[in-house]
């Protein structure tokens, strides 16, 4: 019969030696060596240290207190640290907090799953050493594990270093392709660094590089890094050869290199640098083409830099283009950007200027603005001061203001209270004065409260919630400026339910006087009642009225007018969802009737969803756009499918699609399109042919897309599956998401 011991160890990672604590006395097993016959009491940890259960269990084990050794032979199996560790022997000392495996050795950690002939483990530090072996891990950043075998490699918790290594991330016993190296170092969701790497495809090496930098960092940190060239044509960069090169400009900073070559623009050169400093750092961006259209210089650069300075934090940002042939010819644009800010205690201290320039065909424009922040706060009381300086510049339209703002705000018990004042002074106007709305308060106090808060005999006074303001205001470009003494009355809403009918109501007063002897109310109401005659089934009526009596001085003081009645039914089932609704507005007029609306949404299973929306003008009698939503899922076939109707026109307004489907073994077809009835003309046709293999993908990209500019062109993509990138297909012109949407009805 096999029989197995346990050994369970307390080991204190301090400078004191390792502590072994036996989970009972056990007798070793007669073929083996004496073993040590009992455990002497545990000694008492240090105070500083951190104690990790390490569990061994083995065919048969010895134990020297007094030296620390551990021996450990057959089927031997460790627990430690988040490690699993599996081998035929064991040799260890405690004292010296160090392991040896060898045979047949299997270690799994966190992100770690290798393979070796001997591991040597650092149980105090991590650390560990291969020999023979081969290596798994998937960092974050990564889809599908990366391969690396070799004959020796050395890791721990910061990063992973071998030398004489192949990676890849094709998971054959014989690759399809890999990647060797002199050295490659690998730094968990960071990156992987490979020395004089050789790209081999099967059994042949293609090219060596002298250093080769593989971002592994997730998609929400990394930016764009394309490992794989580019090639195609199109009707604006004629035939090109998009490439990048990663580089490791120190330790901690990734830059990318870049070189477009196309035949009607000519050579674009571009750097992307990410870059730390002490206590600070950022990433630059720099691009310039020599344009062969235009024969002028292309130029866009861009800096983002975060600095600490003391207690201040200090953020610069620089935009600067020049002749952007894609955008807009000929015009130069920049923009600076330095912010200061302190956050210590109770304050709060911002200072920010800005610069705007641009010129062109247009003549030039130019904007800077100045601001500067104050805000401190005690304890349920804040107070925030704020300035700002605005000068800008252009041929017709010169104008300088100050903007100035403050405000203090208290949150006590029974109510809120705030004290604002903000004023806007025109230092230089454009002639005709300025167009530009504001609102000046001179200042404006204000009070805001509910019953909840006062508690007491006045809780049964207020109905809800109670709102007094007065100041004196300013407004532009209207020009009145003139007191107001405001109270806003607003009921809590009620709600009384009988059996599966509610009934709920709220309602509002509002009262304003102005100090040109101009005075508004405003009465309001809500009124809302709900039945549900059976389970997912629903019948509302909608009772809103807001009246307001009287003049206001002011055009922001309007409160608005309506007096509506609208009625819905609702159905939730497993599969249908629907609903149709309309309104009357009782003031009259041509528009009287609101649109019925009926929205549907169809769901029979995974594979099928409808959804239906359409409207119909009751005034005039006449339907208006009717939409519709598919979305079919059959196996590898994805269909989403969008459509607009218009029955006034007589036509579709709008047909856009979303087809992956597959042609052939391996291969598959992906087509997004959208065609305009009102022009006749697609405005984009997008269709992606895709050759899947074991690690990568191939793909051929025809592309037709019209906006402010028409692009025609093909293009061939490489990616590896391990290495997502943003998909650029479903991309438009202006880095918008193209969808099957088509909008909705109102």
């Amino acid at each position: 019969m096999r029989r197995r011991v346990a050994l369970a160890l307390l080991l204190v990672l301090a400078a004191a030696p390792a502590v072994a604590v036996f989970a009972e006395p056990v007798a070793p097993p007669p073929t083996g060596p004496p073993a040590a016959p009992g455990a002497a009491p545990p000694m008492p940890p240090p105070e500083t240290g951190q104690e990790y259960p390490l569990v061994v269990d083995a065919l048969w084990w010895r134990y020297l207190p007094d030296t620390g050794a551990l021996v450990a032979r057959g089927g031997v199996s460790v627990t430690f640290r988040g490690y699993t560790i599996t081998s035929d022997s064991l040799d260890a000392n405690l004292e010296e907090q160090r392991a040896t495996f060898s045979g047949h050795v299997h270690l799994v950690g966190a992100t770690e799953d290798l393979h070796a002939d001997a591991v040597y483990l650092n149980l105090k530090t991590q650390e560990w050493r291969l020999e023979h072996g081969s290596l798994q891990t998937q960092p974050e950043g990564m889809v599908s594990p990366l391969y690396v075998r070799g004959a020796e490699i050395d890791g721990s918790p910061k990063e992973i270093v071998g030398r004489e290594l192949s990676a890849t991330t094709c998971n054959l016993a014989r690759p399809h392709y890999r990647i060797e190296g002199r050295r490659i170092t690998i730094v968990p969701d960071r990156r992987l660094v490979v020395d004089h790497a050789s790209l081999f495809i099967g059994s042949r090496r293609w090219f060596t590089l002298p250093r080769l930098v593989v971002p592994l960092r997730s998609s929400s940190q990394r930016g764009n890094y394309n490992l794989m060239p580019e090639a195609g044509q199109d009707n604006v960069e004629g035939y090109y050869l998009k490439t990048s090169y990663n580089y490791l400009a120190s330790r901690s900073a990734i830059g990318t290199l870049r070189l477009d070559l196309m035949s009607k623009l000519g050579v674009g050169l571009g750097l992307d640098q990410a870059y730390r400093l002490a206590s600070g750092g950022g990433d630059l961006v720099l691009y310039g083409l020599l344009n062969r259209a235009t024969g002028g210089r292309d130029l866009s650069a861009t800096l983002n830099h975060q600095q600490s300075l003391g207690s201040f934090q200090a953020l610069i940002h620089s935009d600067v283009r020049r002749s952007g042939s894609l955008y807009y010819p000929g015009t130069n644009t920049a923009t600076h950007q330095l912010t200061l800010t302190r956050n210590v205690g109770r304050f709060g201290t911002s200072l920010g200027y800005r610069l705007d320039t641009s010129s062109g065909s247009f003549g030039s424009y130019e904007r800077t603005s100045l601001n500067f922040g104050q805000s401190v706060s005690f304890g349920r009381t804040s107070a925030r001061m704020a300035l700002g300086l605005f000068d800008s510049r252009s041929p017709t339209l010169p104008q300088k203001e100050l903007d100035t703002s403050f405000d203090v705000t208290s949150s006590l018990k029974p109510a809120d209270i705030s004290l604002s004042y903000s004023r806007k002074d025109q230092l230089e106007a454009p002639q005709g004065g300025s167009f530009f709305t504001s609102l000046d308060r001179l200042p404006e106090l204000a009070l805001r409260t509910d019953r909840r808060r006062l508690g007491g005999a006045l809780a049964s006074l207020l109905p809800g919630s109670l709102g007094l303001s007065y100041g004196e205001y300013h407004e532009l470009p209207s020009g009145v400026r003139t007191s107001r003494l405001l109270m806003d009355l607003q009921s809590d809403q009620r709600a009384v339910r009988l059996g599966s009918t509610q009934l709920s109501a709220r309602f509002g007063f509002r009262q304003a006087i102005y100090g040109d002897d101009a005075a508004q109310y405003a009465l309001s109401s809500y009124l809302d009642w709900a039945t549900r005659p059976t389970t997912g089934t629903g019948f509302d009526l909608t009772y809103n009225y807001l009246k307001p009596k009287g003049f206001t001085p002011f055009r922001f003081d309007q409160p608005g007018e309506y007096n509506t009645l609208t009625a819905a039914i609702t159905h939730r089932g497993r599969r249908l969802n629907a609903s149709i609704g309309t309104g009357i507005d009782f003031r009259g007029g041509p528009f009287r009737y609101q649109d019925a609306i009926f929205r549907s949404r169809f769901q029979p299973g995974k594979r099928l969803l409808l959804v239906t929306s359409a409207a119909y003008d009751i005034n005039q009698g006449k339907w208006r756009d009717l939409i519709n939503e598919a979305r079919v899922r059959l196996g590898r076939l994805n269909l989403d499918l969008g459509t607009r109707y218009s029955p006034i026109a007589g036509r579709f307004g709008a047909i856009r699609w979303h087809i992956i489907t597959p042609l052939l073994p391996k291969f598959r077809l992906e087509s997004l399109g959208s065609y305009n009835g009102y022009t006749h003309q697609f405005d984009y046709r997008l269709f992606r042919i895709t050759r899947e293999h074991h690690d990568w993908e191939t793909s051929l990209v025809f592309a037709d897309e019209t906006g402010y500019r028409t692009e025609r062109g093909i293009r061939l993509e490489f990616r590896l599956k391990a290495f997502p990138l943003v998909d650029q297909f479903a991309v438009g012109q202006s880095g918008q998401y193209l969808d099957t949407s088509v909008g909705d009805v109102f």
